[in-house]
């Protein structure tokens, strides 16, 4: 390949940053004029190379292309239709100022596409397609970096796919007469993928798997709640709407977070790991429940044998218990007695349905108050709700 053939190449390579780059010591009018004149000149070569046979083409333009800049020479290189699509989106994004050159920027942008679609039928590595479109927020982030971007190669799940790093910069400054003042600038990196077509493939099969794994998760779950539905919310209400208000802390408080991450849709990696952590609370309950359902046993066993022991003793003291018959006035006591009884009963009864009327309203009160406390669960700092029962509502006088 000749000198010039290598010029070529480079020039495509760097024609991009040329676009993106500002000189603020002429007005953006001036600068951008003169970097359309030299895009100008590349499209005029290019459509010359087109003119020649295929082989000429495909040595001149085909493959991907790499820039010599000692700052670019290991990023990755490109085919021609892709370095196209970036120099548009900087004519579009980083010119857009200059209204007045409108009509020289549609004209070179028109040629640019006529180029581009014959580009796109040379040959180049097949992780490119040029039926891809850039998505906004990559054009955005590679108009903003200035030029400090570049292409790479992302595998996910045994697939390969072009993603774009930028480093980019947002700057403020004053103008005063035509001048620039007081430049301030800041830098963030930014990775994504590059194509609007793969980021919606990837995005729908994280769906898909989502989807899958909350088959999984929401029948196992649903059996803890009223009417064996999860909640439509992790907030107010939850723990009413718990079948069990007695379960233990670890229980509710793992199930409050998966119900969480359930209704956020959140990742299979973050859905799998508080299931296992719901799974794992379960698992230590039932292992306490049994604990204590065994020392019940022991315990009431040991009862038995003791009154074992002392059943003689209690038989002899039974058997010297002698019955006596009622006289007139022990009956007569107990008649009156149980006069005095129905009175008290219904003095109960008042006061029953005092008592439930004062627990209705205090239950009313705090029905819809959710107080959070910051916990460590498994070295972690999270807010955990409280139940009603770990907090009391005090009335406003």
């Amino acid at each position: 390949m000749s000198i010039n053939e290598n010029n070529i190449r480079n020039e495509i390579a760097n024609m991009p940053g040329l676009l993106m780059s500002r000189n603020y010591n002429f007005p953006d009018y001036e600068s951008d004029k003169r970097n359309l004149k030299k895009l100008e000149s590349l499209i005029v070569k290019l459509e010359d190379i087109f003119t020649k046979d295929s082989g000429t083409i495909q040595e001149l333009l085909g493959g991907e292309i790499t820039s010599d800049d000692p700052y670019r020479m290991n990023d990755m290189g490109v085919p021609l239709y892709l370095y196209i699509d970036v120099i548009i989106t900087a004519i579009e994004k980083n010119m857009a100022s200059t209204v007045d050159l409108k009509p020289m920027k549609t004209e070179l942008v028109e040629r640019l596409n006529n180029i581009r679609n014959k580009a796109a039928k040379l040959e180049f590595d097949s992780v490119f397609d040029p039926n891809k479109h850039l998505t906004e927020e990559t054009k955005n982030k590679i108009a903003s970096s200035k030029g400090s971007y570049k292409f790479v190669i992302e595998n996910i799940d045994g697939e390969r796919y072009i993603g774009v790093n930028a480093t980019v910069t947002s700057e403020s400054y004053d103008l005063r007469n035509g001048d620039v003042y007081n430049i301030q600038s800041s830098r963030y990196g930014y990775s994504s993928l590059a194509f609007e077509e793969d980021v919606n493939s990837i995005e729908k099969k994280k769906s898909e798997e989502i989807d899958k794994k909350l088959e999984e998760i929401i029948p196992y779950i649903e059996h803890y709640f009223k009417g064996d539905k999860i909640p439509v919310s992790a907030d107010n209400g939850f723990y009413a709407s718990l079948k069990d208000p007695e379960l233990s802390f670890d229980v509710k408080f793992r199930l409050h977070q998966l119900v969480e991450a359930v209704l956020r849709r959140s990742s299979v990696k973050i859905l799998d790991k508080y299931f296992v952590k719901l799974k794992n609370a379960e698992k230590a309950n039932e292992a306490r429940m049994q604990k204590a359902k065994e020392e019940q046993q022991k315990q009431e066993t040991s009862k038995q044998e003791v009154s074992n022991q002392d059943e003689p003793v209690q038989k002899i003291v039974e058997e010297k218990k002698t019955t006596r018959k009622k006289g007139l006035f022990s009956r007569f006591r107990e008649t009156i007695g149980s006069r005095d009884s129905k009175q008290d009963e219904s003095s109960s009864i008042d006061r029953f349905e005092q008592a439930r009327r004062e627990q209705i309203r205090d239950d009313e009160e705090v029905r819809n108050v959710v107080i959070y406390e910051k916990r460590i669960i498994d070295g972690e700092e999270v807010l955990v709700p409280l139940d009603n029962d770990e907090f009391k509502v005090v009335r406003r006088k």
